[in-house]
């Protein structure tokens, strides 16, 4: 920050050094000579990085400091001048890089053109948001050639964001640059009726940036993956919203949740918990900001159970996760808001809480986003009366919000800071297939190549191949080699080549074909050549485990650093982050480390303190004074200099600082002696009205005293006290007593026997009255003889000068509040920051990258990458969405689509491995048929054993027994007569004593509905296992009551019997002996046109996203997950009438005799003996133990 405001001269003094020595044409000081000459290189690399880190870390640095555009452009034109002059023959600068070849010579200035490129483009598009900003331009879609539907649609309904649109922004969240966007949705757009600005990925949709901009690719995969984020929780607080704004008596949802004191909300598209009866705890500051204690009950269920396992159990099964976002919908009066924050708590203090509740009372802590909520809620703390009427829930959002954060965060960095921004970027279709594709950049360095010796098996002879990428012979000759005689097949070898030579690669693998296998040699390649760091990108923990497990079985690298959640592999949890730091010694970062902690504490306790002040409800009479002494001083005045006799009787009506009160025998609490109480508590009154306590009795009259009578100098007393100094000078701390008078002789509280003798000591006629007026505040504020006012007056007084110092505390408190608010906040983020050392990776290789999101593989592109490598299939099932609403089809936004699929449909070139070594020909070729033309079958597939038991290896059970389940596309869908089937066949196989081992048979469901019925129907006979996944969604699903029921499903099981159980979007990359596959949907017969569930309004039958494109593929290349054996249970006609590529499946099906309405069975030990299974119960009765009972035994 101090060089941007130091901008003005150092840029004079750059640009007058920079202008000789570029008009001298040379970077050599004349003063020196053996100095070490300093190249052009050097001196461009750093100041454009000085330079480039300036206007990315300080979005506005052009708009405040337009001397950097004048230094940028200055810097662009002394690099040209440089570049030309190097790369001349002969050179016509002189420069240390005399002595390098010219090849090396034109890399360098190359790759820095690049970069000064880079720069001009962040201050050309910094001025032209200037220039619109000035002009105030409303919206101008771009426009294209393309004049078809979906294209007049979006340009109809095209209602730009933020300033650019018509009618203004949607909300305080709107705005044109995604850099201006906060990430967590505010209160305005949650309940915001307007629809938010959702950009098309299409190339010629309208758009307010160029289409085939670095700039509106980033807009577009932030904006959709951030409505991921935000379309759940805006549905969910709407529908809260509209329950609690319906009428009291009226029934409700919501109403019915808060009932039962909080529980599980299911709306049409939404299904989120909610927890009720809120109160606040203390704010607390800590590592992830100022955080709020929420208590609230105690959901119904297991978070009630009197046995504290199962109320853990459940705060440990992703309930109010740390990191989760959760909403405070907060009702007062007819005000609504809604204050969004993170869950601050760990599953330990959940755990923590759960073992100690109380009262089925449970605390969570929250840092909300927003600093004005805190201090709300400060203010309810310190006045809690002020919540009694108050509604106040806590929602919990359906979407993780940690896990999105950080790649919306990475999305709004500087367009320029993405690498492969020319591939990147949108394009028409077909456009890469005459595009040329660079080698990586490291690659590019002049005599660079590769050894490929390490792909070749120690009998092959090979030990040395070297691979120039900018070589066509070098590249054909290393593709010949590796097809011939490498560990790698013909199409493997073609990839590992074509990724090698391309610094963005794609490699579609499908089923079985090992690209997994492909991608750990690449790895073995890339790292045998030291070139890495290699950031490795997976969908899931599982897929990332298995690559890393694949890299050590290869004995590739034990040099890996695993990141994110917790492995379930042992040896890879060794390499974890967590288990690095541990046996990592101390090392300067540890130091900053230590430094920015102990910051981080001292602010804590500064804010600790701070609360612990504000939350104090009474006011001490010192700043009461002090409040008088600045805004009525003539007040203050008077309350310092009271009459005389006053600080007199003070003192006597004091025994060691602590009042005597009349009447009461006892000492009241010492807490506060000051002249201000005196007064407020009207002791001077007391003693007017003869109330103080008397002592034994004295003579009651003044000639009865002794001569040395003690009332008789307090006359003199009060002359000095007048002739004193002016009390206003001498006040610095105005709880001294320092002002009343010292008495010449002794004085006892025994001498107030005679007040008449007291006052006229004083010089009194007699005793005083007590005041009994009764005037209104305001003339009170203007009357300053605070000793001449009534008990009523001083109470009046009172009461409105500590509500006004409260206020004034209380202001001036929440200002010091948010200054170590930000203090703090400021110290967090150098914490943190410093954890984020870069490691700066080289090479990018993401795993299944056909399911991974382009938004998080952009997310993940930092500016150090040279190489990045897509493996997956783009055929099979595309990314999950949380958001169903977005829509998946890809008709207008294609949010599900990945950056594999998107390039491959541009034209971008894709390898593709072609050798499969998984199915059995039968099965392989139903995917062959319909998906892969060109897959081929390995020799080891065509030798399989038969499954035994059952006649037929693929085998298409078709019913017509309709399916369950609620609406049309519900997830909670079932069918039990498959559910029966299923379970029966099961028990069948494992009897066959060969299928018994983990992930020998796995059952696939269609839907998650049905997932849960085969799981209840098979728990009490066999081992189930279900991935974390799918174990989240059926508990996301299921009601408290049924998953409290359903967590001990592997009791009284026979050992050794695992079955594993999947839905069929999460079984990817996955193989097992056996598959079982139920499709759920079924509406009966096809001529059945009154069914009541799998038909549409019109009676047309409906097998749901059976019927999609992308699910459809997904569910066949299910099939493909099977060696051995493969058997589906669906309804044949209903698929084939609806779906092409089923049609097609079914048809090859029954081509083989393989689809029917009873399966075949055959016992191993009488294959002559074949029973027909068509019913649930059935298959148990024929075959109890395995094996098929003799004719002999039914006659008997």
């Amino acid at each position: 920050m101090r060089v941007l405001q130091e901008i003005e001269p150092v840029s004079d003094v750059i640009e007058m050094c920079m202008e000789e020595l570029v008009a001298a044409r040379s970077f050599k000081d004349p003063q020196t000579h053996n100095a070490k000459d300093i190249t052009g290189n050097q001196i461009f690399a750093s100041l454009v990085t000085v330079l480039f880190e300036l206007l990315t870390r300080f979005k506005n640095a052009v708009a405040l400091y337009p001397r950097l555009v004048s230094l940028v452009r200055s810097v662009n034109k002394w690099v040209d001048v440089w570049a030309k002059g190097i790369t001349s023959n002969p050179m016509t600068f002189l420069d240390a890089h005399e002595t390098s070849s010219l090849a090396t010579r034109q890399h360098i200035t190359d790759h820095l053109r690049t970069r000064v490129e880079g720069l001009v483009s962040i201050v050309d598009r910094e001025q032209d948001r200037l220039n619109r900003s000035t002009r105030k331009e409303k919206a101008t879609p771009r426009k294209g050639n393309n004049t078809t539907g979906i294209m007049n649609a979006l340009r109809s309904t095209y209602d730009p964001p933020g300033e650019l649109r018509e009618h203004g922004p949607r909300h305080d969240n709107d705005f044109l640059d995604i850099d201006s966007i906060r990430v967590a949705p505010t209160h305005e757009e949650l309940v915001t009726d307007v629809q938010p600005f959702l950009p098309s990925t299409y190339f010629e949709a309208p758009h307010p940036f160029p289409a085939d901009s670095m700039q509106r690719l980033l807009d577009i995969q932030f904006r959709l993956l951030r409505e991921e984020l935000t379309a759940p929780l805006r549905s969910s607080i709407r529908l809260v919203l509209d329950d609690l704004k319906s009428p009291t008596r009226k029934k409700n949802k919501l109403s019915g949740i808060i009932k039962q004191c909080g529980g599980k909300y299911r709306g049409d598209q939404a299904l989120f918990n909610v927890y009720t009866n809120i109160a606040f705890g203390p704010l607390v500051p800590d590592r992830r900001g100022i955080t709020v204690g929420i208590v609230f009950d105690a959901p119904p269920g297991r978070p009630r159970s009197k046995h504290v396992k199962d109320r853990v159990a459940f705060w440990e099964s992703k309930n109010l996760v740390s990191g989760g976002l959760v909403a405070l919908v907060w009702k007062s009066g007819d005000e609504y808001a809604v204050h969004l924050g993170i869950t601050a708590s760990s599953s330990r203090d959940l755990s923590d809480a759960a073992t100690k509740m109380k009262d089925n009372r449970m605390l969570v802590r929250v840092a909300f986003f927003d600093p004005a909520v805190e201090l709300r809620i400060m203010q309810r703390l310190k006045r809690p009366e002020l919540d009694r009427h108050d509604t106040k829930i806590l929602v919990e959002a359906p979407v993780l919000f940690e896990a999105i954060r950080p790649f919306l965060e990475a999305l709004k960095v500087s367009p320029e800071a993405i690498p492969f921004d020319r591939y990147l970027v949108l394009r028409p279709p077909r456009y890469f297939e005459s595009f040329v594709i660079r080698p990586p950049a490291y690659a590019q360095t002049p005599g660079f190549s590769l050894q490929l010796g390490s792909l070749f098996p120690p009998g092959s002879g090979v030990t040395n191949l070297r691979l120039s990428v900018d070589d066509p012979t070098s590249v054909a000759n290393a593709r010949a080699q590796l097809r011939l005689r490498s560990r790698l097949d013909p199409s493997q070898a073609d990839a590992v080549v074509d990724t090698l030579t391309r610094e963005i690669s794609l490699i579609q693998g499908p089923p079985g074909t090992g690209k997994s296998y492909t991608g750990v040699e690449l790895l073995r390649v890339l790292l045998a050549n030291k070139v890495g760091p290699v950031l490795m990108i997976a969908l899931t923990n599982h897929a990332l485990d298995h690559m890393l497990c694949s890299v050590l079985d290869a004995n590739i690298t034990t040099r890996m650093v695993r990141l994110g959640s917790r492995s379930a592999d042992e040896r890879i949890s060794a390499y974890s982050l967590e288990a690095m730091e541990k046996v990592a010694g101390q090392s300067r970062l540890d130091r900053a480390f230590g430094r920015n902690y102990r910051a981080l504490k001292d602010v804590e306790e500064e804010v600790k303190k701070l609360l612990k002040d504000f939350l104090k409800i009474s006011v001490h009479s010192t700043e009461i004074l002090r409040y008088l002494e600045v805004e009525y001083p003539e007040h203050f005045e008077h309350a310092m200099e009271p009459p005389p006799w006053i600080p007199t009787i003070k003192r006597l009506m004091s025994a060691d600082g602590e009042w005597i009160q009349a009447g009461k025998g006892e000492k009241k609490n010492k807490s506060d002696d000051s002249i201000y109480a005196f007064w407020r508590e009207g002791l001077d009154l007391d003693f007017l009205e003869h109330k103080i306590q008397d002592s034994p009795a004295y003579p009651d009259t003044m000639e009865q005293l002794p001569s040395d009578n003690h009332f008789a100098v307090l006359e003199q007393d009060e002359t000095e006290a007048e002739e004193g100094s002016d009390a206003g000078d001498s006040h610095e701390d105005p709880e001294s007593d320092n002002q009343e008078p010292s008495l010449p002789v002794p004085v006892d509280f025994s001498d107030l026997h005679d007040p008449g003798a007291f006052f006229i000591g004083f010089g009194y006629d007699g005793i005083p009255s007590a005041p009994q007026t009764d005037r209104a505040l305001t003339d009170l504020l203007e009357y300053g003889e605070l000793w001449e006012m009534s008990r009523l007056e001083r109470e009046r007084l009172h009461g409105h000068w500590i509500e006004q110092v409260r206020l004034r505390s209380h202001h001036n408190q929440l200002k010091q509040f948010e200054k170590l608010r930000e203090r703090h906040s400021d110290v967090l983020q150098r914490f943190n920051e410093g954890k984020d050392e870069s490691i700066a990776p080289r090479i990018m290789l993401v795993e299944e990258a056909g399911q991974v999101l382009e938004a998080h593989v952009l997310g993940s592109l930092v500016q150090t990458i040279q190489h990045t490598i897509l493996i997956g299939d783009p055929l099979q099932l595309r990314p999950t969405l949380n958001n169903y609403d977005n829509p998946r089809e890809g008709q207008l936004y294609k949010f599900d689509m990945s950056l594999m699929e998107r390039l491959a449909k541009s034209g971008f070139p894709m390898s593709c491995i072609d050798v499969q070594r998984r199915m059995r020909p039968q099965i392989s070729s139903l995917i062959r048929n319909t998906l892969y033309p060109r897959l081929e079958d390995h020799e080891l597939v065509k030798h399989y054993p038969s499954v035994r038991g059952i006649v037929k290896d693929v085998f298409f059970l078709s019913h017509n027994h309709r399916e369950n389940g609620k609406d049309e596309e519900s997830a909670s869908k079932f069918n039990e007569y498959e559910v029966s089937m299923i379970k029966d066949l099961v028990l069948y196989l494992l009897r066959q004593g060969c299928y018994s081992q983990d992930g020998d048979i796995v059952v696939l469901c269609a839907y998650l509905g049905q997932l849960a019925r085969v799981r209840d129907a098979l728990a009490k006979e066999v081992v189930v296992v279900i991935d974390d996944v799918d174990q989240d969604a059926l508990e996301a699903q299921e009601d408290e009551e049924q998953r409290f029921a359903t967590t001990s499903g592997v009791e009284h099981v026979t050992v050794g019997k695992r079955v594993r159980l999947r839905t069929v979007d999460n079984y990817q990359g996955e193989e097992a002996k056996i598959v079982i596959l139920s499709l759920v949907r079924n509406s009966g017969a096809l001529e059945d046109d009154v069914a009541p569930f799998s038909t549409s309004s019109d009676g047309a039958v409906n097998i749901g996203f059976l019927k999609s494109k992308n699910r459809t593929n997904g569910k066949i290349v299910a099939l493909s997950r099977a060696k051995e054996g493969l058997y589906i249970l669906g309804n044949a006609q209903n698929l084939s009438a609806k779906s092409d590529m089923w049609h097609s499946i079914i048809e090859e099906l029954r081509s083989s005799d393989s689809v029917g309405s009873a399966l075949p069975i055959a016992c191993c030990q009488h294959p002559d003996i074949i029973e027909y299974i068509s019913k649930p119960g059935q298959l148990p009765r024929v075959a109890p133990d395995g094996w098929i009972l003799s004719p002999l035994f039914f006659a008997i």
